[in-house]
């Protein structure tokens, strides 16, 4: 067999490989086979690989939750970071990291708690996502404190002091 023509067309996403052949035998009268095709076809299926999605965490107070740092889309180059949220991929150099934070209806009246999902992904330069979800819980369940009130105690007197200041903290801001 004798490779006559080759074309490769198309991207890493979309591809088209088509050989050309032709073929003859050893008689003494050779029988030739011309222009024999063989085509293949394939492209990026396979979607991109996430690495170090934080775990779901518990926090307190609202304040306390972690800023997203990809709440704007970024182009990262392809690669596997041992300390923080990357990806890699199988074909493409650069890879687009996200986060969104989805936070889903809540039935609590209550201001610090609920919980927010946030959902981390990868796209590669063919448009195949992969996706992870950190569930970030606000669960505050420690009680408001009194200041300025005095411990129980019988007064002598007529009647109360209005003037007595009393006031409440609480160890989350809203």
């Amino acid at each position: 067999a004798t490779l006559t023509n080759s074309s490769v067309t198309g991207t890493d996403c979309n591809w088209t490989a088509t050989y050309t052949y032709s073929v003859s035998d050893q008689a003494l009268v050779p029988n030739v086979l011309t222009n024999q095709v063989v085509t293949y076809t394939g492209g990026d299926t396979e979607a991109p690989v996430l690495y170090n999605v934080p775990a779901n965490i518990t926090v307190q107070c609202a304040e306390e939750i972690p800023e997203n740092p990809f709440a704007t889309s970024v182009i990262a180059a392809s690669y596997a970071d041992p300390f923080s949220f990357s990806a890699t991929d199988n074909c493409s150099v650069n890879v687009i990291l996200a986060a969104t934070d989805v936070t889903p209806l809540q039935e609590s009246p209550c201001v610090n708690q609920y919980y927010i999902e946030r959902v981390y992904s990868a796209t590669d330069a063919c448009g195949n996502t992969t996706s992870q979800t950190q569930i970030i819980t606000v669960h505050d369940d420690i009680a408001p404190t009194l200041v300025g009130c005095l411990s129980n105690m019988t007064i002598s007197a007529c009647a109360p002091d209005p003037t007595w200041s009393v006031s409440a903290t609480d160890n989350c801001i809203a």
